[in-house]
């Protein structure tokens, strides 16, 4: 009698220990799901305020025109697609200097990517356009791997080819009374020409 209890004792820890392990393989699993989850979280929440970071970023370097230009130069108006956003600044000499900040597909931080910068829409009367930025989450997040944010426009300047001569975001507001024919005046060989509302470089 002994030896039998001893052996159905003996049999009953074995049942024990596979129970055992099979909660502790789903506790592990459901953790694992929940530490995912939690990254995913904190993931998205630090792309959230990177990408807004971001955009208000590029709308402050295009608000001024140098780098607006610079980076838009020539590009057509409909299809344009720029590889860089430039930052113009003003040395000790009162000249504006240009550097490149953001390059497609160099990494912005941990987390962004710089996908594409294109140019949409066509220019309406009041020479206004759109850059649409796409940006790619390095890490998973909750939501899309890619996602699309628009700075707008404002002085879009384009010659008789609809590329673009000049521009700046609406980061900085606008001197009162300038138009595109003011901007268009501004710029070297630059010639409005009121029957196609267009700029025309004249060399």
């Amino acid at each position: 009698m002994q030896v039998g209890l001893i052996k159905s004792r003996s049999g009953f820890s074995l049942v024990e220990l596979l129970i055992f392990a099979g909660l502790l393989a789903f506790l592990s699993m459901l953790l694992l799901q929940m530490s995912e989850l939690q990254q995913k979280v904190i993931n998205t929440t630090e792309a959230g305020f990177e990408t807004l970071s971001l955009v208000n970023d590029v709308g402050e370097l295009l608000s001024h025109p140098p780098a607006c230009e610079k980076t838009f130069h020539l590009q057509k108006i409909d299809k344009g697609e720029a590889a860089s956003i430039y930052r113009a600044y003003l040395n000790n000499l009162g000249v504006w200097q240009l550097t490149e900040v953001y390059k497609l597909n160099e990494p912005i931080s941990k987390i962004l990517r710089l996908k594409s910068i294109k140019l949409q829409g066509s220019i309406p009367s009041d020479g206004s356009a759109n850059v649409v930025l796409e940006i790619t989450h390095l890490k998973p997040v909750l939501g899309p791997a890619v996602v699309s944010r628009t700075v707008r426009l404002i002085r879009v300047v384009v010659d008789t080819a609809n590329q673009v001569v000049g521009c700046q975001a609406e980061g900085i507001q606008p001197a009162p009374g300038l138009s595109v024919l003011d901007v268009c005046n501004s710029i070297e060989h630059g010639v409005w020409d009121t029957v196609s509302g267009k700029c025309k470089i004249v060399h």
